[in-house]
């Protein structure tokens, strides 16, 4: 073999061994990455957003001004401002649900005030009513009359659930009040009804009569020992009516005396 020829082959051989030791492989970087390793990473989970919770003062505010919301309404049939009012409950409510703790004072406070106007209008009324009533009774105390008199201050501040709570269970009181009294040998209901501790009138019996007529069936005949219910404050009409039937009264049991005018 001729040098030139010894030269080329030895170069070829050279050649393909650097070949066979992979000096002309694509460098790492440079390689096609695998379709699932190109894939964009999902972002990382993040909490859900926590609403912020609304005070237990901020959520007893909206109970009260739910629960006033209801008294105005059943107390003031056709209250013009009902419909407008309950939406602004409906919106407080809502922003307790939000954590919107600004909102839900604001708006129960609204609520409250609009309702408590309607119903002290309401309870102004029916605090007049009451103390008509109240007036009509006979017989007070003079903690009933004091009573009284702190209502009709209450009434005159416009101050109409205060007063009409006072009036409402003065009246109660007055119509409900009785005392027992124990019949004597020789009682007649005119007796009774004269005497000091009773009524002071004899012309009132019939009020005696009317209070116990499950068991008195004749007014003529009363037994020893029998209990019976005194009225306390029977009403001035009450006492008119008693005072006519006793003067138009005949019974030749019953017998009332004649009757003298009183001298000035």
């Amino acid at each position: 073999m001729n040098p030139s020829a010894r030269v080329l082959l030895t170069v070829f051989a050279a050649a393909s061994l650097l070949a066979g030791c992979g000096l002309h492989r694509i460098p790492q970087e440079r390689r096609t990455p695998h379709p699932a390793a190109r894939a964009t990473p999902s972002p990382p989970a993040t909490a859900p957003r926590a609403v912020p919770a609304v005070s237990a003062a901020d959520m007893a505010l909206l109970a009260e001004a739910r629960e006033r919301l209801r008294e105005a309404a059943q107390a003031v049939p056709g209250w013009p401002d009902a419909s407008e009012v309950h939406a602004m409950l409906a919106a407080a409510e809502s922003a307790a649900r939000g954590g919107d703790a600004a909102g839900v004072r604001r708006l129960s406070a609204e609520v409250l005030r609009r309702a408590n106007d309607a119903l002290g209008v309401q309870y102004l009324l029916r605090a007049e009513i009451e103390l008509q009533k109240v007036q009509t009774y006979t017989g007070l105390s003079d903690d009933q009359l004091e009573r009284i008199r702190v209502a009709e201050v209450a009434l005159a501040r416009r101050e109409g659930r205060h007063a009409w709570e006072l009036l409402n269970a003065l009246s109660r009181e007055l119509a409900e009040a009785t005392k027992r009294y124990v019949v004597a040998a020789g009682d007649s209901l005119w007796i009774i009804s004269g005497r000091p501790e009773v009524y002071g009138n004899p012309y009132l019996w019939p009020l005696i009569w009317d209070a116990n007529t499950d068991t008195i069936k004749d007014p003529n005949q009363l037994r020893t020992g029998q209990r019976l219910k005194i009225r306390v404050n029977p009403t001035v009409d009450e006492v008119v009516q008693a005072v006519e039937r006793a003067r138009s009264f005949r019974s030749p049991s019953v017998r009332i005396g004649e009757v003298r005018e009183a001298q000035p």
